[in-house]
């Protein structure tokens, strides 16, 4: 879905997955040349001098194919986060079974590097706080 999202209109998809700032200005970039050259080709063809047109189809073209690629960078970057926020988690489910509190809130730390907002993480840090001795 997000996908397809991305096809039709460039940028959104980077948006959904956590790129907001570059995929905003995609949108726009797209958005904006895309209803020159529309407007160049059929709306006021008399109006907009056809050099701006392809310019501007140009430069969406250029958006359209650059969100493409940058989705799909973004995508293979959070698969391999995921892999290693997975790894890093049951490291510390590993540590706080055998008692190592230390290593576990080591593992965590890491865990919070790669992916702060992951709601597991979160709740093996409120785990080992409540274990932590005080």
């Amino acid at each position: 879905m997000i996908l397809l999202l991305n096809i039709l209109l460039p940028g959104t998809g980077l948006i959904v997955r956590r790129r907001e700032w570059l995929g905003l200005c995609l949108v726009m970039l797209y958005g904006v040349c895309a209803n020159v050259a529309l407007a160049s080709r059929w709306i006021a063809p008399e109006s907009i001098p056809r050099p701006l047109g392809s310019l501007a189809l140009t430069i969406a073209a250029c958006a359209w194919i650059l969100s493409q690629a940058l989705y799909r960078r973004q995508g293979k970057i959070l698969a391999r986060q995921a892999d290693s926020l997975a790894m890093l988690l049951k490291e510390a489910e590993t540590a706080l079974l055998s008692g190592d509190i230390r290593s576990a809130q080591a593992a965590l730390l890491s865990g919070a590097a790669v992916d702060n907002e992951d709601p597991r993480l979160h709740a093996l840090m409120k785990k080992v706080q409540s274990i932590e001795p005080r």
